[in-house]
C-alpha cells in the first residue's frame, strides 16, 4: 500500500488514553508524517480542562518512539464558541503552515482518511476514496464527511 504524505489527528486529548495511541500508530503506518491538532489549547484549567496544552503534548510524546517523534507535528487550537468559520480557518492555516509546498488540498483533505472514536468500542478507521475540495471546507460539509 502506498502511503499518504500527511494525516491529521484532531482532539483535545484530556487525558491522552490508550485509544488515542492506538490512533496514532494506525496513522503512522499509513502516512509519511502526522499532524496532531491539540484543541482547547487556551483553556484555563477546570475539571473539564484538567492540563494545559503543552502538559498533553508532554503525555503523547512520552508515549512514543523517537522514530515516531521524527515523523509527528504538534499544532496547537483554540476554541472558538460559535464560530465554526473561525476554528476552520485557523486549522486550515496551521495545517498549511506545516504542509508546504504541498498543496493545501493535499492527498487525505479530512475524507481519504477519517479517524473516528467511539467510546463504547475500539478506534476504528474509515476509508474513502472521495476527496474534499478546500472550496467545500465548509464546517457542516466537514462534519457530514466525518459522519458519513
Amino acid at each position: 500500500m502506498n502511503k499518504i504524505e500527511y494525516c491529521v489527528f484532531i482532539g483535545r486529548f484530556q487525558p491522552f488514553h490508550l485509544g488515542h495511541l492506538r490512533i496514532i500508530k494506525e496513522a503512522l503506518k499509513i502516512s509519511n508524517k502526522l499532524i496532531i491538532v491539540i484543541g482547547s489549547s487556551l483553556s484555563s484549567k477546570s475539571i473539564k480542562n484538567p492540563w494545559t496544552s503543552s502538559i498533553r503534548q508532554e503525555m503523547i510524546s512520552s508515549s512514543l518512539s523517537k522514530e515516531d517523534l521524527n515523523r509527528i507535528s504538534f499544532v496547537m487550537s483554540r476554541d472558538y464558541f460559535y464560530n465554526d468559520n473561525l476554528w476552520l480557518t485557523e486549522i486550515q492555516q496551521k495545517i498549511s503552515n506545516i504542509t508546504n509546498p504541498v498543496p493545501l488540498w493535499f492527498s487525505f483533505v479530512f475524507r481519504v482518511w477519517v479517524f473516528a472514536m467511539s467510546c463504547s468500542r475500539a478506534p476504528a478507521v474509515t476509508r474513502s476514496k472521495e476527496r474534499l475540495s478546500p472550496a467545500s471546507w465548509s464546517p457542516r460539509a466537514i462534519k457530514e464527511a466525518i459522519l458519513s
